[in-house]
């Protein structure tokens, strides 16, 4: 199969920290009995995204702009990075970013790595200090702004067939985009996101490191299922 466009996951796939929201929160002191308690409220489904992406960006307020930028400054890239998006831009592909992460760092990384589109949620800020909203863009569990709906919209844009279609991502919560991929690709899982990844898209590519996804890009399409020991090595 060829490759005209791929979507990549930025926490946790691109980036070395798995999720951009709650590095901040733990950097300020703000994430045990506090953030972290949204965190479990949205997954035992108490709260919708949107609500729970409310309050955390409610536990910013009055903060300034540029010192949330710092710290989202301080995460780090993972290893081959750069790497893949060359590999998939030498193969004429569009390359996106599709997150539920936070903006101001996720252009930050489409910046430097040179990926053509960037999906995901803005914090607000009025005067250079945090007002405490934010805009959702990337939701995971508004029908019509999953990753998968994002990156369904994106291959009708520029007429990508689904076999010419790539998603890379690390855990369940892109699944969605898996799904509107003719090759989804896992990094570096969990056993537990594994287990849930491969239940839903029994055909996705295990692998351990972005390293591998360029020997895969490199080879358009030949990796192996995420069957037990097919693991890219």
């Amino acid at each position: 199969m060829g490759m005209k466009l791929i979507a990549f996951d930025m926490d946790g796939t691109l980036t070395q920290e798995p999720s951009s929201w709650e590095y901040v929160h733990r950097r300020f002191g703000l994430w045990t009995g506090r953030a972290e308690a949204h965190m479990m409220r949205f997954l035992s489904g108490e709260i919708t995204y949107e609500e729970f992406s409310i309050l955390d960006a409610q536990e910013w307020k009055g903060m300034l702009h540029a010192e949330i930028e710092r710290t989202l400054g301080e995460i780090h890239y993972a290893r081959c990075a750069q790497e893949v998006v060359d590999a998939a831009r030498s193969h004429g592909a569009f390359t996106a970013l599709i997150s539920s992460g936070i903006l101001a760092l996720a252009r930050r990384v489409a910046s430097d790595l040179g990926i053509d589109r960037v999906f995901a949620n803005e914090l607000v800020a009025r005067e250079g200090v945090m007002t405490g909203d934010v805009v959702i863009n990337v939701s995971i569990d508004e029908p019509h702004m999953t990753k998968g709906a994002v990156l369904r919209r994106l291959k009708m844009e520029l007429g990508a067939d689904t076999d010419e279609t790539w998603a890379v991502g690390d855990n369940w919560g892109d699944i969605g985009m898996f799904r509107e991929a003719g090759t989804a690709v896992l990094v570096a899982p969990t056993p537990e996101d594994r287990e849930k990844v491969v239940v839903a898209v029994p055909n996705v590519v295990c692998v351990p490191s972005l390293c591998h996804v360029v020997s895969l890009i490199s080879r358009i399409g030949a990796g192996d299922s995420c069957s037990p020991g097919a693991t890219g090595g």
